[in-house]
């Protein structure tokens, strides 16, 4: 301390003066250096980027034009041998069309326009054609024929079931009745009575063996009505009657169809069990405890809701104790 007491009682006056006016100084040219410099950098700077600018605009324009040189190389080439191809399939085709013309001329007189033949095969044309007319006319009269009768057993088959149905209006049966031929109902009375009568005593006899006794007739029963109305085709009442069921959904399955395949899909997968013990892992991770944000912040949580449950505005209080809600006894008295 006193070293330093000393060096400052010995320390020129005029030095520290000068010191000040130099710092002066700095402090008005500070400014203009400070622009100077900032002036300096940016040309300096414009002047590089200008550089690096030109530089890769130059190195893009070398690079594009060997690429475009290149490609339109490759398209020359390309466009020449397309032309090329060209021009050989054109000739092939002019030299294609001189051969087929010669043959083609040399085919038609030799095949084509031949008098005699093209005569042979359009009368053996017109033959075939009447050959085959006159099958078609064959062939259609056997199926009108075959129609017609189809036709006709038709009609007699819905002429049958008609008559079958309405049996009951006309009757298309003869029956043996009162109406017979008197001329066999007589004869047929004669044998019976000559096999009857003696021809010597000239009476009627009959014979009273136990043998050949004759059997007084029993009393026939009554006939069953005869049912009236048309009729069905048998054939279709039996199909009618013999149908198979067709039942329902509902009907074909069980009320508890979908307790019973629930059931069963249980005991498949009880049977493909290995054991019946329950599966345990071998670690237990615990779930952590996540804190919520408004308890557990780095900033606190608000008191409302924690500390006090009523907002309160101390600037409209009257005095500073607080309200009391309830009288006290000692009023009272």
């Amino acid at each position: 301390m006193t070293e330093f007491v000393h060096l400052f009682e010995n320390f020129d006056k005029r030095l520290v003066q000068q010191i000040y006016k130099e710092k002066d100084e700095a402090e008005k040219h500070r400014n203009y250096e400070y622009s100077a410099s900032v002036k300096i950098q940016s040309w300096y700077r414009g002047a590089r980027s200008r550089f690096y600018l030109r530089f890769m605009n130059n190195a893009a324009i070398t690079i594009q034009k060997h690429w475009k040189g290149y490609m339109a190389r490759i398209y020359y080439q390309k466009s020449t041998w397309d032309f090329f191809l060209k021009m050989c399939i054109e000739h092939y085709i002019a030299m294609a069309t001189k051969i087929q013309k010669t043959w083609r001329g040399y085919q038609s007189r030799k095949k084509k326009f031949d008098y005699y033949k093209r005569k042979c095969y359009l009368e053996n044309v017109c033959r075939k054609n009447e050959i085959v007319l006159a099958k078609l006319d064959k062939f259609a009269k056997e199926t009108k024929e075959i129609e017609e009768i189809i036709a006709r057993q038709l009609k007699e088959m819905m002429s049958g079931q008609k008559a079958f149905q309405y049996n009951c209006v006309q009757g298309i049966n003869s029956f043996p009745g009162i109406n017979i031929n008197t001329t066999c109902r007589k004869s047929k009375q004669t044998e019976i009575y000559h096999s009857l009568y003696d021809l010597k005593q000239g009476t009627l006899q009959i014979s009273t063996d136990n043998g050949c006794q004759l059997i007084p007739p029993k009393t026939l029963p009554p006939l069953p009505q005869k049912p009236q109305g048309p009729f069905l085709d048998p054939a279709n009442v039996q199909l009618q009657r013999y149908k198979p069921l067709k039942p329902t959904l509902r009907v074909e399955t069980s009320f508890d169809s979908l307790e019973k395949a629930r059931k069963e899909l249980k005991m498949e997968e009880w049977a493909k069990r290995l054991h019946d013990d329950n599966f345990i892992s071998a670690k237990n991770y615990p779930t952590k405890y996540q804190p919520l944000l408004h308890t557990k912040s780095e900033y606190g949580h608000r008191p409302y809701g924690m500390k006090y449950f009523r907002e309160t505005n101390h600037k409209l209080f009257i005095s500073d104790k607080d309200f009391k809600s309830c009288i006290s006894n000692s009023s009272y008295a």
